[in-house]
Order: C-alpha cells, then structure tokens, then sequence
C-alpha cells in the first residue's frame, strides 16, 4: 500500500497495520526475520527508506499501528526514533501535523477507536 500511495495520489488515506518501518532495520542486523523480504524492494536502500516513502505521502492522512523491528516483533521494537521524527517532520513542513499519527505499541482503547479518528 505504501507504494501504491507514493504513486497514485487518488489514494486519499493509508493505515500500515504492523508494518516493518525500515529496510535499513534489517539489513544492519545479522539475525533477521527472513519473511520480512517478501515485501523488501532490491537495491531501495541505495536511493530510499520505507520513512522516506511514507514522509512523501504528506499531507494525505497517515496511520502507523505497532512499528515492527527486524525481527517482526512489536514489543520494544527496535525501529529508529529517527525515522518516525523524519515522518512527522514532513509531515509538519506541509502543515499536516494532524494527518499523520503513529501509535508504537498495541492500542489500550481497541482498533475500532483508532480507525474512528482515521477515517474521518
């Protein structure tokens, strides 16, 4: 979805459930999870990064749940703050703060109360 996005602007709004946020992420860790490279672009890293691409969607509405890590995992992932600043950096250069919201762990309030906002 997220290159379908950056290349089709009729795309309005976008929700990453679970999504790996970098490529950068696995590749600088020896011990990865494999399955993460079905969806991986050969060579990206060369002229982008997955917050590179998901920072060129502003100020179209953005939804990030539960960031993953190399190792697919959610719980204390170890994704780059950097990445997620670069996002709502841009984000806020377009004046689109309130397009974009990052939600890092498992929401307390249910799925049904994220997408409400969203999908306004």
């Amino acid at each position: 979805l997220l290159y379908a996005a950056a290349f089709d602007t009729a795309i309005s709004r976008i929700a990453l459930i679970d999504p790996c946020l970098s490529y950068k992420s696995i590749v600088m860790n020896r011990f990865y999870n494999p399955a993460l490279l079905y969806n991986a672009v050969a060579g990206a890293l060369k002229a982008y990064d997955l917050p590179g691409l998901a920072a060129s969607l502003s100020p179209r509405k953005l939804l990030i749940v539960r960031m993953t890590d190399d190792n697919d995992s959610c719980e204390e992932a170890g994704y780059d703050p950097g990445d997620i600043s670069f996002i709502k950096a841009a984000y806020h250069y377009m004046g689109a703060d309130k397009e974009v919201r990052i939600i890092n762990k498992k929401p307390t309030e249910g799925p049904n109360s994220v997408f409400r906002d969203w999908i306004k």
